[in-house]
């Protein structure tokens, strides 16, 4: 039986083991799907298991999206645009780190919510971690006209929006955690670990 987990700290809030045994029970596929709360000093111990055969692979979520790039042989080219990882599996004997996050929202805003965005669309997205950098580097292939990030630590949304400097047909605005837009938004993610805690469960005002 093949072993699959998602990994992370905080991970009880996820809910990634619901989504995944569901089609692994659909399809009747020799596997397990679960969560496993770790720290960054257990990340290899995780890489050896892969090497082994003792587990097929993990999803990685908050906050080891971008840790992990250290202990993976091959970054994806899914994975390279965003330097964030949020899939680890092995192929031809090699640990391969890939990202499903971008690929996964562009499909559902198009597919699931019939959503487009233009060249004059303006997006907020709020974090500046793993996700955001996933998220990001697919919608800045849709070349909206503005993303402003807002994190609580202002350094790490700074160097979110140096990372997709290149991208001139964007532009980047950072804004302090809690600002009041005062321009139409397109589009809203909440890419922060807000929301993981049952403490956490009022919904963010934005008027």
């Amino acid at each position: 039986m093949d072993k699959l987990f998602v990994i992370g700290n905080p991970i009880k809030h996820s809910k990634s083991p619901i989504i995944h045994n569901y089609w692994i029970k659909k399809y009747s596929l020799d596997a397990t799907y679960q969560q496993k709360q770790l720290e960054i000093s257990d990340l290899p111990s995780m890489i050896e298991k892969i090497k082994d055969g003792s587990i097929k692979g993990f999803n990685v979520t908050v906050p080891f999206k971008k840790e992990i790039l250290k202990f993976v042989d091959v970054i994806d080219y899914t994975a390279k645009d965003s330097m964030a990882i949020n899939t680890v599996f092995v192929k031809n004997k090699k640990i391969i780190g890939a990202n499903t996050d971008g690929i996964g929202f562009v499909s559902s805003l198009k597919k699931d919510l019939k959503l487009k965005l233009t060249k004059n669309s303006s997006i907020l997205c709020l974090g500046a971690g793993g996700a955001a950098f996933g998220i990001i580097s697919e919608l800045i292939k849709l070349n909206p006209n503005l993303i402003q990030i807002s994190n609580r630590t202002e350094s790490a949304a700074v160097e979110l929006k140096n990372h997709f400097s290149s991208f001139k047909s964007t532009k980047f605005e950072v804004k302090h955690w809690g600002f009041q837009p005062k321009r139409n938004i397109d589009l809203i993610i909440n890419t922060s670990s807000y929301g993981m805690r049952e403490s956490e469960n009022a919904c963010l005002n934005i008027d």
